[in-house]
């Protein structure tokens, strides 16, 4: 079926169920369902999803049709085979940016829906997913060979550093002694020389770890 009849069709599903409901429970969730569906409906009438200008003309005036290719082909004055042609490839270029969101409001999983609304149409931005860099070193690139299943060790890894994860880490830290680790690492600050020399050890050797090299400063601490 076409990505554009199979919204249609499930749009007027939710608001035939949502008419005959009222206010009882279930009528909560068709009510995100619709509004999760209708902005499907606005980002198809927007057509930020074809580039061609001649591909977007002849979709409208075939949604404005009602899906008739005969009369519609008659209208734009090409063939019907022509216009299957461009129609396919727009319902297939749609499917690819809405396709798993369709699908997930389908399901009711809805959460999981604007999540992959937002990612497929390009409002979420990727990058802000991971902390910095984690994409500047591994470059996305599908590999058909690769098993999920033995996957869970890289998956922790990402999940660990998932900015979610960070900003939570980061939400535990004093703030003023973040701020002061960093004066001693990266402003070359002379009084701290003897410090710096031990938190370099500790953060870009892995020499130490935090504690040892905590230790290590007070032992050497002339005064307290």
């Amino acid at each position: 079926m076409l990505v554009f009849r199979e919204i249609e069709d499930l749009v007027s599903e939710v608001k035939g169920r949502l008419a005959t409901l009222g206010v009882e429970t279930d009528s909560i969730l068709d009510e995100q369902r619709l509004r999760l569906l209708m902005k499907l409906v606005a980002y198809v009438n927007g057509f930020e999803w074809l580039s061609h200008e001649k591909t977007r003309a002849k979709v409208k005036v075939f949604l404005q049709g009602r899906y008739r290719y005969r009369e519609v082909a008659e209208q734009l004055g090409v063939s019907v085979s022509s216009l299957h042609k461009c129609i396919s490839y727009a319902g297939e270029r749609l499917r690819r940016s809405i396709g798993g969101t369709l699908d997930l409001i389908k399901s009711g999983d809805l959460v999981g829906a604007e999540r992959e609304f937002a990612l497929g149409t390009g409002v979420l931005d990727s990058t802000n997913i991971f902390f910095r860099g984690i994409q500047e070193r591994f470059e996305p690139v599908k590999d058909a060979a690769i098993d999920l299943a033995h996957c869970e060790r890289e998956l922790s890894f990402l999940s660990y550093f998932s900015s979610r994860n960070i900003n939570r880490l980061i939400g535990t830290l004093d703030e003023r002694r973040v701020c002061h680790l960093l004066h001693i690492l990266l402003k070359g600050d002379s009084t701290y020389l003897h410090e710096r020399n031990m938190l370099f050890r500790c953060i870009l050797d892995g020499e130490l770890d935090a504690s040892e090299a905590i230790k290590l400063l007070k032992d050497e601490y002339i005064y307290a």
